[in-house]
């Protein structure tokens, strides 16, 4: 059984084999946040546990890196402005304009879209011989299950934003 010690999460407890898989809460930019973590089964045997502490540590820092990187890519950023043309495109206008509170699919902006994104999971898994750190954001899972991914290197970079579902 893994013990480790978190600002964020206090004390997460889970067997190395199995991994973790649990909702949790935090405060990030002054408001609480709630996703699903992820740490991949096998990955927190003794040599790892510091790489998944400096993630888990430096969550706010992520969360913020890749807002920032929403607010500043959504226009010039190939995947960013497909995953907004493709959703707002596609969905179901009915739901969606209600999602967004518009009158139809054409008033829900690039800009609206992003700001409706929501973390819904962070996932620490196994990356090149060393970890990686990703961050799933979403609308409404009632509404769509496609997300915008952040991926983050273990020196803290940026280094992949992708469209899955």
């Amino acid at each position: 059984m893994v013990h480790l010690e978190t600002t964020l999460f206090g004390t997460l407890e889970f067997p190395v084999e199995e991994g973790l898989f649990q909702d949790v809460a935090a405060v990030l930019e002054g408001r609480e946040v709630s996703f699903r973590l992820y740490i991949w089964e096998d990955l927190a045997a003794e040599d790892r546990r510091g790489e998944i502490l400096n993630f888990l540590e430096h969550l706010p820092e992520l969360y913020r890196r890749a807002r920032e990187e929403m607010q500043r890519g959504y226009r010039t950023n190939a995947v960013m402005a497909y995953f907004i043309e493709d959703q707002v495109t596609y969905l179901d206008e009915a739901r969606l304009t209600a999602c967004f509170g518009a009158a139809c699919r054409e008033d829900v902006t690039a800009e609206r879209f992003i700001g409706k994104l929501e973390l819904r999971g962070v996932a620490i898994a196994p990356r090149e011989g060393a970890c990686g750190c990703t961050l799933d954001f979403s609308l409404d899972p009632a509404l769509s299950d496609e997300l915008l991914v952040f991926r983050f290197d273990p020196a803290l970079a940026l280094y992949d934003i992708s469209h899955e579902s």
